[in-house]
């Protein structure tokens, strides 16, 4: 049974987030005055049913700018006119709160990536930040959980996108999926 039509119930649920407060040095919250509502339709692109805005979500500081920035998975997002390919919205953080203007969004169409936009991938399914290449800023990792491999259906993939000085980069992401791990890379 295909990961949507399993999970369907459930993401079709996830259409808002809320944020609210964290315990960090005032200069890196996300915002100081409160929760606050992010929809969809209030970012840049196009709002539907069914795009599953908010599905996941990662706070990481991609920009080295001191505040935290937010990375919103759109697993249903339509791209190119293929249904749940998937996208994931990047909000930076400000001084005044998240931004929403000049936020960015990746999909597999994107230049840099390393894949087309195919129906059903669910990219940004889940997504983490860390700073997988210690230089100082967060990166993002970035699933799809029903990408096809080769002639393997639904084997999933992950890619991993570096943060800099600008930002999010898809130029230079990496693209891993299970026939790119050996046993002989295991501890």
């Amino acid at each position: 049974m295909r990961f949507a039509a399993r999970h369907k119930r459930v993401l079709a649920q996830l259409s808002l987030i809320a944020l609210l407060p964290f315990s960090r040095p005032a200069s890196s919250q996300l915002t100081p005055l409160g929760a606050r509502l992010l929809e969809e339709c209030a970012a840049a692109g196009s709002c539907d049913t069914g795009d599953n805005f908010g599905s996941s979500v990662a706070s990481g500081n991609f920009n080295g700018d001191a505040f935290e920035d937010l990375a919103v998975g759109v697993p249903g997002e339509t791209v190119g006119g293929d249904a749940d390919t998937g996208a994931v919205h990047i909000f930076y953080g400000s001084a005044a709160g998240l931004l929403l203007v000049g936020d960015q969004i990746f999909h597999q169409g994107t230049d840099g990536i390393d894949d087309t936009a195919e129906p059903g991938d669910h990219f940004g399914f889940a997504v983490a930040a860390a700073d997988f290449n210690a230089d100082g800023f967060d990166d993002l990792a970035i699933s799809a959980p029903d990408e096809d491999v080769g002639s393997i259906v639904d084997a999933g993939a992950v890619w991993v996108l570096f943060g800099s000085a600008t930002g999010l980069a898809a130029t230079g992401s990496l693209a891993f999926g299970q026939s790119t791990i050996s046993d002989s890379e295991s501890p």
